[in-house]
Formats: structure tokens, C-alpha cells, sequence
């Protein structure tokens, strides 16, 4: 009876020792979690604006901007140019403050453009003489003008270079 009391006891105390274990192993790895799980980013992200018709024509980016890329952005009859994010809510990110603030460069804004014309969801037209780009998308265009730097325009879907003085 010795025998079996004692072996019991050698089980009970393996058996609180690897719940223990468990236990700690588990708080660790919740902490480790928590501190670095971010909800991933879920496709798909779509270029939108927000129309306002009583914007002229305005420059958006500032002087760090320009000395970084050697042109600037301007809104034509827009007030916001945003990433909308679709997750488990929908999230807008004003692409124009991000630009300003470091946050995103405009080689991903580009490529996230030139992947929407891919996937025939814009329309790219580019001048013969070379002088601009133009992306039209559902809700506004883009246009990258290369005779002033390659400035770009960003307004409603039927905007024109006329409209721009250009």
C-alpha cells in the first residue's frame, strides 16, 4: 500500500508540475500576443475620393513633399483622397496626410493605381506627346502631368487638362 500511495503522489505532483507548466508556457505566449497581433489588412483596398464642387484647383502637399519627390499633388472639385480598407469595420486613410507625414510613399500609391488598371478597374490613357498619364477610375481620375515635374491632378472623373489652365 506503501508502494501505491507513494507512485500516486510522483503522479500527482508530474501532473501539477506540467499544468503548472502549461499554465506559465499559455500566460507567455497571451502576453507575446497581444503586444504584436495586428489585424491584418484585408483586400480589397480601393482609391476613392470626396467630391466637393466648390474646390477650385488647390495644391495638398507640403514643401517636404515636394523636396522629397520633386513634384506636387492638387485637388481639382475634391476634398479627400483616401484608401478605403475594408475589414471587419471600414476604415478611410487620407492618402494626402499620409503622404505628408512619411507614412505611405507615392511608389506604393502608384503601384496600388497601376495594379486597379490591371485588374480593369481604371482606365490608363497616355498622351503621344508624352506631356501626361491619365488614370480614370469609377469616382475620379488621376493625372500625371510631366511637363510641370509630373505634378498630379486629382479630381472628378471628367476632368479635363483644360479644366486645370493646363
Amino acid at each position: 500500500m506503501k508502494k501505491e500511495n507513494k507512485t500516486t503522489h510522483i503522479v500527482i505532483a508530474l501532473i501539477l508540475l506540467i499544468i503548472i507548466g502549461l499554465l506559465i508556457l499559455g500566460y507567455f505566449l497571451y502576453v507575446k500576443g497581444r503586444k504584436n497581433y495586428e489585424i491584418p489588412e484585408v483586400r480589397p483596398m480601393i482609391l476613392d475620393v470626396i467630391k466637393d464642387e466648390s474646390v477650385g484647383l488647390k495644391k495638398v502637399t507640403n514643401d517636404k513633399f515636394y523636396d522629397k519627390y520633386g513634384y506636387d499633388i492638387y485637388f481639382y472639385k475634391v476634398n479627400k483622397f483616401v484608401i478605403s480598407k475594408y475589414t471587419f469595420l471600414k476604415r478611410d486613410k487620407d492618402i494626402i496626410k499620409a503622404l505628408n507625414n512619411g507614412e505611405k510613399t507615392m511608389d506604393e500609391i502608384l503601384r496600388m493605381i497601376t495594379s486597379n488598371v490591371e485588374y480593369k478597374k481604371a482606365i490608363y490613357e497616355k498622351d503621344i506627346n508624352n506631356e501626361y498619364e491619365k488614370y480614370i477610375f469609377d469616382t475620379f481620375c488621376l493625372i500625371k502631368y510631366t511637363s510641370d515635374n509630373g505634378n498630379i491632378y486629382i479630381g472628378p472623373q471628367n476632368m479635363q487638362l483644360s479644366d486645370l489652365g493646363l
